[in-house]
């Protein structure tokens, strides 16, 4: 209800805004799957596993979570007895985003089925986050912990 009024133009078809969105939503799972090399080199299958799903789902509620709880004053009302509670609770959901990978912020879904067009500079700034900065960043944690990893040979 609160929604200004927009005047769209029509710039092309569909299908390529559609095929940009699934190039974004590949670099998701790229990410996705850097993250899981990273978990399983450190951790058994079943905490890597796990680890790897509240990344992501963290990683995608995130922006939510950042606008409703960490940047608003939302607080404003509380006495001044509860004042450095609110302080702490800021300062433990900002950590906690800043370790997040922020994955909603690069997700197409909301153009897509707005009908906005899905540009190719935003393609390239998800590429370039998630799969060379992100994903880069958790491969060489992956490779590092799994090069410090002693294994065992069997001998039959």
């Amino acid at each position: 209800i609160d929604k200004p009024v927009e005047v769209m133009q029509r710039v092309e078809g569909f299908a390529p805004n559609y095929y940009r969105s699934l190039i974004i939503i590949m670099a998701h799972v790229s990410l996705l799957a850097a993250l899981g090399v990273m978990a399983g080199s450190l951790f058994s299958f079943p905490v890597a596993s796990l680890l790897v799903i509240c990344l992501f789902i963290g990683g995608v509620i995130g922006p939510w979570f950042t606008s409703q709880f960490v940047k608003p004053d939302i607080y404003a009302r509380l006495t001044t007895s509860t004042a450095h509670l609110d302080q702490i609770w800021r300062a433990f959901a900002g950590g906690i985003m800043a370790v997040m990978p922020n994955i909603g912020t690069y997700s197409p879904l909301g153009d897509l089925v707005d009908g906005r067009q899905v540009g190719i500079g935003r393609v390239a700034l998800a590429g370039a986050v998630l799969l060379c900065i992100k994903g880069g960043l958790a491969l060489l944690i992956g490779m590092y912990f799994y090069s410090r990893r002693e294994l065992a040979k069997t001998i039959i």
